[in-house]
């Protein structure tokens, strides 16, 4: 592992990956990485971070852009022909954010013939980014540190400082089975868990102690999103309690050297009955 970053991915088996003012301007209208510089400040920051972090993206046409009204300066781009609800966007970082859930899982978490348990807090962090791009884009050299990517569409980079920028990719070939129409359910399904990854910390704990070693926080930091956020995403693309739970079962989460395809943790239908009815993030 790289020190300066941790990793987290969501795919078809799930390997993990206040307002001060609005920061930014929307842009609605396409622009090349030479129009770039005409953005808003706020903006312009966050692409600054995806020069820097990811790189691979440089060439590819950004459709819309918005700065998030978050303390936390937080910035969505658009590289996609799909149209993005950025209002939508806003409202399940404000939902990830209030902590205002109680979330049960349906079984234990056993690893390695330990029991133990999952708790989260909120995540502090100086920026966030969060990219959506086409299926012909390359992904960032560290989003395959941990797994194979090429069953993955989008993954997190986690800094020393707390900052993060993720991406989700518009995938070529759908990651999540045939039910649900391909681009809405990898886009929206992406966003719900990358979300997570940048606004919340999901940690294990044995025995009431937590485990601070780094292949521990990252196995909690994946299992906590990667599970929840599958959920919060199921919920927004306005599946069935069954449906989900069938979904669920599917995935799974690795961390290389100490656990392989570990079953996700479907949440409990009252739970999952809790959870707000967000709106659509992609919009026909």
């Amino acid at each position: 592992m790289r020190k300066d970053h941790v990793v987290n991915v969501v795919g078809s088996g799930i390997a993990l990956a206040g307002m001060v003012g609005l920061l930014g301007a929307c842009n609605d209208g396409a622009s090349t990485a030479t129009e770039r510089s005409s953005q808003s400040s706020g903006v312009r920051q966050g692409l600054a971070d995806l020069d820097l972090h990811y790189p691979e993206l440089r060439g590819q046409t950004l459709k819309s852009s918005q700065a998030l009204p978050f303390v936390i300066p937080t910035e969505i781009f658009n590289f996609t022909n799909e149209k993005i609800d950025f209002e939508a966007i806003t409202a399940l970082y404000k939902f990830y954010e209030a902590r205002g859930f109680k979330v049960e899982f349906t079984n234990g978490i056993e690893a390695n013939g330990e029991k133990l348990e999952l708790a989260y807090s909120q995540r502090v962090s100086q920026h966030r980014v969060l990219a959506f791009v086409p299926a012909n884009a390359r992904r960032p050299d560290w989003s395959d540190l941990h797994i194979d990517t090429a069953k993955h569409f989008a993954a997190t980079r986690i800094q020393h400082d707390g900052n993060t920028i993720s991406y989700v990719q518009d995938a070529s070939v759908s990651q999540l089975g045939e039910q649900l129409e391909v681009t809405r359910k990898e886009l929206t399904v992406g966003l719900a868990v990358e979300a997570c990854h940048q606004t919340l910390m999901g940690r294990l704990l044995k025995d009431d102690v937590l485990l601070a070693d780094a292949k521990h926080i990252l196995f909690g930091q994946e299992l906590w999103c990667n599970s929840f956020g599958f959920a919060v995403g199921a919920k927004i693309l306005g599946l069935s309690y069954a449906e989900y739970f069938a979904m669920a079962l599917q995935q799974t989460v690795t961390v290389e050297g100490l656990i392989d395809d570990y079953p996700l943790l479907p949440i409990k239908e009252v739970s999952y009955d809790s959870l707000p009815s967000f709106s659509p993030i992609v919009l026909s």
